[in-house]
C-alpha cells in the first residue's frame, strides 16, 4: 500500500515516519486511527510508569520507596509537573505508596524535602526546571526507557 502524502507527523514531530507504529502514513499510523492521546498524555503515562517500574522489591513487586508497601503505588514529581522543564526527567520522579504520596510528601513539605535531598542530587533538575523540552523527542527517549524495566 503505498503511503499517503503528509506533511509532517504531528505527534512525532519527524518527518514521513510515524514513531509508534514505525510505519509511513497510511491507515495503520497512530493519529490516523480516531483513538489517540495527546503527545502530554502519552509522555505522562510513559514516565509513571517508569518511575513505578524502577522501584522494584526482591520480589519483583512495584513498593513504596519510602515504606516498602506495595498497595496502590503511585509516581510523584518532587519539582511540579507545571514545571515543564523537569515534567518528564526521570530524576525529577519518586515512587510513593497513596498514605506517603498523600499524606506526607505533599502535607508535611519539609521532612518530604529533606528525604528526598539525602536521597537524590537535584542540582541538574534545578538547571532544567524553565527549559521547554522537545516532546517528540523525549517520547522516542521515554520509549527507550521504557524497554529497560520489562
Amino acid at each position: 500500500m503505498e503511503a499517503k502524502k503528509h506533511k509532517t507527523c504531528r505527534g512525532c514531530k519527524l518527518k514521513n515516519k510515524c514513531v509508534k507504529q514505525g510505519v509511513y502514513f497510511n491507515e495503520r499510523c497512530h493519529f490516523y486511527t480516531g483513538k489517540t492521546k495527546t503527545l502530554t498524555k502519552q509522555l505522562d503515562e510513559l514516565w509513571t510508569e517508569i518511575i513505578r517500574s524502577r522501584s522494584r522489591n526482591f520480589e519483583d513487586q512495584i513498593c513504596c520507596e519510602r515504606c516498602g508497601s506495595t498497595e496502590v503505588v503511585q509516581a510523584h514529581h518532587i519539582i511540579p509537573r507545571t514545571k515543564y522543564g523537569t515534567r518528564w526527567v526521570l530524576g525529577n520522579g519518586v515512587a510513593l505508596c497513596r498514605r506517603c504520596h498523600l499524606y506526607w510528601a505533599h502535607k508535611d513539605s519539609i521532612e518530604f524535602t529533606e528525604w528526598i535531598m539525602k536521597k537524590r542530587d537535584l542540582r541538574e533538575l534545578e538547571l532544567s526546571r524553565n527549559n521547554k523540552p522537545d516532546k517528540g523527542m523525549m517520547l522516542i527517549y521515554l520509549e527507550n526507557e521504557i524497554e529497560k524495566y520489562k
